[in-house]
């Protein structure tokens, strides 16, 4: 992509930074702060800090739903990673979201049960069409998965017309799908099966002859390992927008692939280089995550790209229709698609992510003025785990705790296996499934955490 349209990572001014002389007194910067802008690449018009307000495609929703979407309120919550009380400081809400993220991460259980759920599934469509290759791919393959997320599952093989109907007659006979839960979605833009699993209630979908979501799990385990914070951040989103009802395509919502690929846009582009290890403070970076496509990212003029370090550039040098999405996203592995093709209800995600990054500013700045209760959560004022899904996790864990897997490689519980292939070594090499927790590594306690402000050669240098 030329870079005459976007800004591109590179050099920086001292102007175009903003850094943080005390964390926990910030006010948190701008999007100035978030783009690389260099002299040579004045920010433009499209880059507006004023965010479209209109949405791609209205969802006739009551105002009671919207406002469930945006708060996420419901009942008989919890919060189970709470192991302490915190600091009323960004440093307390690293720790917090450390703990978060140790509670949500997959268990072994989890893993085997999943396993055994893909197992099923793929020895009822070998029966039907023993020449077929069915893969997993997603969140399935990475790790990168909540409690409820579903299982991807791809079928490669040679049909005149795609056999929805009669994998879903293979599925009634097997009786392995929970009663009335298969749905066979043939008119979507990726014809797909989703059912519930009888046996283990997890959530199955199964789409035929999409290539590219095989190469996918490669490509996203490469930036894991060039952004070791990003999957602490996906799971907390990923959470986030699962009880708001905002993770589903199908609902209007963003795809777990489309959000993967936005935290690392948010990461290439951040005006600091230390995102990229583990000196930075993750209560800062999701402020600034939320922020970002909260209230500053212009959704009506800017798309995005991953590609060659990332970049921004603007919708009209798009030569295809701006389709039924308000966010473009250049899908990598097919870079003439729209990775968030039919988000209609891309706008209520926005305003779900202001809602939070508003919410935790005005108590962070309240508890810098001694005005909030101290040492509470933080984290739950955004994200509840439901008592239900906590009593899922205990089920999981006691039914499967101690399950053996017979299943041959390439499946592993205990061995992560990264490829280091860019994205035309994605496309190029068949993956290497994952079945083993991310790489991310532990991140360090934070006693103090502060910037001093670069002075103008050394941010032109950075």
């Amino acid at each position: 992509m030329s870079t005459a349209l976007g800004i591109q990572r590179g050099n920086t001014d001292s102007s175009a930074v903003e850094t943080w002389s005390r964390m926990e007194k910030n006010a948190f910067p701008g999007v100035e702060t978030l783009i690389r802008n260099s002299p040579s690449h004045p920010q433009p018009e499209y880059l507006s800090i004023e965010a479209s307000s209109s949405s791609g495609k209205s969802s006739a929703q009551s105002s009671s739903q919207t406002k469930r979407h945006i708060t996420g309120e419901s009942t008989e919550t919890c919060t189970p990673w709470v192991r302490q009380e915190y600091s009323n400081d960004m440093i307390g809400f690293h720790e917090e979201i450390v703990h978060f993220y140790s509670y949500m991460s997959p268990k072994r259980s989890e893993r085997c049960m999943r396993l055994r759920v893909f197992e099923k599934v793929k020895a009822i469509i070998l029966k039907l069409w023993p020449r077929a290759q069915v893969y997993p791919f997603g969140s399935f393959c990475t790790n990168l998965y909540l409690p409820t997320s579903d299982i991807d599952i791809v079928v490669l093989g040679e049909w005149l017309a795609l056999p929805l109907f009669s994998l879903e007659d293979a599925f009634l006979k097997a009786q392995i799908a929970i009663e009335d839960s298969i749905m066979v979605l043939d008119k979507t833009t990726v014809p797909i099966i989703k059912f519930t699993d009888r046996e283990t209630e997890v959530k199955v979908d199964i789409s035929f002859n999409q290539e590219t979501g095989i190469y996918s799990a490669n490509l996203i385990c490469q930036y894991v390992q060039q952004f070791p914070y990003l999957p602490y951040l996906a799971l907390i989103v990923k959470q986030f927008l699962a009880q708001r009802q905002l993770n589903e395509v199908y609902y209007g919502g963003i795809n777990s692939y489309s959000l993967i690929l936005m935290l690392v846009s948010f990461f290439q582009m951040h005006a600091r280089n230390e995102v990229a290890d583990v000196s930075s403070n993750l209560g800062v970076l999701l402020m600034e995550f939320f922020e970002l496509y909260g209230r500053t990212f212009n959704y009506t003029k800017v798309a995005i790209s991953i590609i060659d370090g990332g970049c921004y550039f603007p919708k009209e040098a798009l030569l295809d229709g701006m389709e039924d999405s308000l966010l473009y996203i250049q899908d990598p592995l097919e870079q003439r698609e729209n990775a968030c093709r039919g988000c209609y209800g891309i706008m209520q995600v926005k305003a779900a992510f202001e809602h939070a990054y508003n919410l935790l500013h005005t108590i962070l700045m309240a508890r810098e003025d001694g005005t909030a209760t101290r040492g509470t959560s933080l984290l739950s004022r955004i994200i509840q785990i439901s008592k239900e899904v906590e009593s899922y996790r205990n089920w999981t864990e006691s039914t499967w705790g101690s399950a053996t897997i017979s299943s041959p490689p390439p499946f592993s519980l205990t061995t992560p296996i990264y490829s280091p292939l860019g994205i035309q070594g994605a496309m190029m090499h068949p993956p290497q499934y994952l079945y083993s927790s991310p790489l991310a590594p532990i991140p360090p306690h934070h006693s103090s955490y502060s910037h001093q402000k670069p002075d103008a050669e050394a941010a032109t240098n950075n």
